[in-house]
């Protein structure tokens, strides 16, 4: 019985030389994944040995991964300098020792050292679980081996180096592990990489994004010089000329105000999704242009104080003018941005929204000079004659003719509320970088008019058949639409602040 205990006491002295195994070291398996692919020239033979040689790997990396030591009970030296030599020297982690280990990795050197350093007496806790052998490669004198495997950490190190326990369940990494597997031994085998593929627990991978906002101060300005659509019955009996509205401009100055707090859940470890809104005063300018203007000649019946009545045929042309209207407007854009891109210093957005607008203030005033003439036809008799000397102008007063006459008028707008589209680029460049955060923006706004401010209502016969004559706005009765799709640009200040997701 003697010799019996001696041998017992033996294997229990053996189980402790070595550091701490992981509690499925001997048990985990390593399974072909259903996407396994083994390259040409890889024989059965070797695959077998290679699938044994990285299933051992693999379960050393389930035992000295914890960093403890049996002897000592404690992360020590000899425990990390076990895990290390798992490794090539040039070998590249994933920090899952850290609360939110993030989709980077360091070198070995690093992981060994935070471990050992925080991880004092507990080590690192986790279970191994669902190893998938994903490919085997020939390269050189080594065969390249990847396998997956699922990681389920049960502690971490926290901010203020102290160690945490997890949840179960709220942090599985499923991790992907290069490996070498020597030609020539296959007992010399080492891993060459560790990354993270993806989260497979409850809680998140990354740490939650800060809160982020912009307020600012933005001055703009539009045009609209896409082709409006000319109404064809605007002048009914004209004979010549065309009417033109210029290209609509206007500048815009105003507030506006960007976050990422309302879209966003709390413990998003990517932020990029913002709402804005925006408030700004807008100066429009449009000019309508007359030019060459004739009416063919229409008959007039003119009563007298003696109740006789003089028929005559009006002539009307040509008349040059231009009606020029302007408004004062208030808009209010909302939507949703994303940030595309993001440099120290720099932030690229796409914004989307709607923008509504009301009218606060209108004014339209026509000025143009025309000709106005007219014949008695049975007299034969024509007002205006070549080189006629008119000797008492009193007596065509009636008939309200004139070559040159002055036209003045202030027709009213008929206006309604107006909604656009938009899409914009939008660059923000920090200009310090102290907190709070000063900076200047720029962006390119498109925007499409789906309801104009302007009503048109096409004249139901001809304008301007006298000098008085222009009952609404050429603006209205000249164009079937007049919808202020626009190109543009802002420019602006603002003021970033960052919040803790806590907060």
């Amino acid at each position: 019985m003697n010799w019996q205990k001696s041998i017992l006491g033996l294997l229990v002295f053996l189980s402790f030389s070595a550091p701490m195994l992981n509690a499925q070291e001997g048990t985990l398996q390593l399974l072909d994944s259903p996407s396994f692919e083994a390259a040409d020239g890889v024989e059965p033979a070797e695959r077998v040995e290679v699938r044994r040689a990285a299933e051992q790997l693999l379960r050393k990396y389930g035992q000295f991964g914890t960093f403890l030591d049996a002897d000592e009970e404690k992360v020590t030296l000899n425990a990390s300098n076990a895990f290390k030599q798992l490794f090539k020297a040039t070998a590249r982690i994933f920090p899952d020792y850290l609360e939110f280990p993030a989709d980077y990795q360091v070198d070995i050197y690093e992981y060994k050292n935070e471990v050992s350093r925080y991880m004092g007496e507990e080590g690192l806790k986790y279970n191994l679980s669902n190893a998938e052998l994903m490919s085997i490669e020939k390269g050189g004198r080594y065969f390249n081996v990847l396998v997956r495997v699922q990681k389920e950490m049960l502690n971490y190190i926290d901010d203020e180096g102290g160690v945490a326990a997890r949840p179960p369940g709220s942090a599985v990494y499923e991790l992907e592990l290069e490996m070498e597997v020597s030609m020539l031994d296959y007992s010399k085998a080492q891993i060459r990489d560790i990354r993270f593929n993806r989260g497979l627990g409850e809680g998140p991978v990354m740490p939650p994004a800060d809160w982020e906002s912009f307020t600012g101060l933005v001055l703009g300005g539009d045009l609209a010089p896409l082709p409006i659509a000319p109404e064809t019955g605007w002048a009914i009996g004209s004979t010549s000329g065309r009417t033109t509205l210029e290209t609509p401009v206007s500048f815009a100055l105003g507030f506006t105000w960007m976050s990422n707090r309302l879209v966003n859940p709390t413990v998003a470890s990517r932020k990029n999704l913002f709402l804005f809104a925006s408030a700004y005063y807008r100066y429009w300018q449009l000019e309508q242009r007359l030019d060459n203007y004739r009416l063919a000649p229409f008959q007039v019946i003119l009563g007298s104080g003696s109740g006789e009545e003089t028929t005559y045929l009006r002539q009307v042309g040509p008349i040059q003018g231009s009606e020029k209207s302007t408004l004062q407007t208030v808009e209010f854009p909302i939507g949703l941005a994303y940030r595309v891109r993001a440099t120290y210093g720099s932030t690229l957005f796409l914004q989307a929204g709607v923008v509504p607008g009301l009218v606060i203030s209108s004014s339209s005033r026509f000025s143009g000079t025309g000709t106005f003439d007219g014949i008695v036809e049975a007299y034969n008799f024509r007002f205006l004659r070549e080189g006629a000397l008119l000797l008492d102008n009193d007596v065509l007063e009636p008939y309200r003719v004139g070559e040159g006459l002055t036209i003045e008028a202030a027709p009213e707008l008929t206006l309604r509320p107006s909604l656009w589209l938009m899409a914009s680029p939008a660059l923000y460049l920090d200009i310090n970088n102290q907190y709070p955060v000063v900076g200047l923006m720029a962006a390119l706004d498109l925007r499409f008019n789906l309801l104009s401010y302007f009503d048109p209502k096409p004249a139901g016969e001809p304008v301007l058949r006298y000098d008085d004559d222009l009952p609404q706005p050429l603006l209205e009765s000249a164009n079937s639409q007049v919808p202020l799709h626009s190109l543009g640009i802002r420019v602006g200040v603002y003021l970033r602040l960052i919040n803790s997701p806590n907060n």
